[in-house]
């Protein structure tokens, strides 16, 4: 039998007791560019599937806070418990944490991605995620989105509280005193 040979190198440069700097980058073998491209092409893909749940995830939250305010308005008050009409803004809440999670998920393989580039010695002018890191998108729409939603969910629930749902164990909010 013969023993295991070990995989071809996919990288030439520094040796493995230091770290490629701007000023001694990797340079790669055949293999390690077919590795890496493989590697920025799942990432790609992988970023591209967490862009489009951030886009699900608002309109899902959306609809689902408008379906269960549609169906609080076609019931009489009597008939619905007064702890659900917290649930709009409860489901809103986990989808902001979610959407935080998933934005840093992103910012993750952003940031790997951009020290691959730094590592195999592309220039300062190329890749998609180092301009990327120095011209920021602004998340202005996603911040105005979820505060809105959120804010208008509370609100309403609070005003529903407060007008239809006087009877119920969350009475003294509302009394005056």
């Amino acid at each position: 039998m013969s023993e295991p040979s070990e995989p071809p190198p996919v990288a030439e440069g520094p040796g493995p007791d230091s770290t490629p700097t701007e000023n001694s980058p990797i340079r790669l073998t055949e293999e390690g560019r077919i590795h890496y491209e493989m590697e920025l092409q799942g990432l790609s893909n992988e970023k591209i599937a967490l862009i489009q749940t951030l886009n699900s995830d608002r309109t899902f939250a959306l609809v689902a806070s408008g379906a269960i305010w549609s169906w609080f308005g076609t019931n009489s008050p009597e008939e619905i418990n007064p702890w659900l009409i917290w649930l709009p803004a409860i489901l809103t809440a986990l989808f902001v944490v979610k959407t935080f999670w998933t934005h840093k998920s992103i910012g993750m393989i952003a940031k790997y991605v951009q020290d691959l580039e730094r590592q195999i010695g592309l220039p300062e002018t190329v890749g998609w995620e180092r301009w990327l890191g120095k011209n920021k998108p602004n998340k202005s729409f996603n911040y105005l989105f979820w505060s809105v939603l959120l804010g208008g969910n509370l609100l309403v629930g609070i005003w529903m509280h407060c007008s239809f749902l006087p009877s119920t164990a969350l009475e003294s909010c509302c009394s005056p005193s």
